[in-house]
């Protein structure tokens, strides 16, 4: 098996819930015997060009969060002797086992399920690709 590195960002000090979610991914990694890597905002935006990082925080701060993080992923893959990343939002919560990420794949994005209602008010379930859980090997 090659290297796996599990990556995660803040915003400030976590706590309460958000401290268990990042706790929980991080039990997840050392089960999994992935290293284990973490970054405040100000660490991440550090992979991303200045000029490129002022632009797209115009944007949104979300938007220059997702490209942020691919500046990051790129940097850490770059390193030999890492196989692959995988990167996990700050809130996502890992329970049990978690998920299995497989390796063979070059690029794997999570699938998400939201519940809200619709116009007439009924329970209605709309399914998405979510790059809350991502993973890109290093080919």
């Amino acid at each position: 098996m090659s290297r796996t590195i599990v990556l995660q960002s803040y915003r400030a000090v976590s706590s309460g819930w958000q401290a268990e979610c990042t706790r929980s991914v991080r039990e997840w990694a050392r089960q999994r015997e992935y290293d284990y890597l973490t970054a405040s905002y100000s660490e991440l935006f550090g992979s991303v060009p200045t000029k490129l990082g002022a632009k797209l925080r115009a944007v949104s701060l979300a938007t220059a969060v997702d490209a942020a993080r691919l500046y990051w992923m790129r940097e850490i893959l770059a390193k030999s002797s890492v196989g692959r990343v995988v990167w996990v939002d700050d809130d996502v919560l890992m329970l049990g086992e978690g998920p299995a990420v497989p390796e063979g794949v070059e690029v794997i994005f999570a699938g998400e399920q939201w519940i809200s209602r619709d116009y007439r008010g009924r329970l209605a379930r709309t399914g998405a690709v979510s790059n809350c859980l991502m993973a890109v090997e290093n080919t």
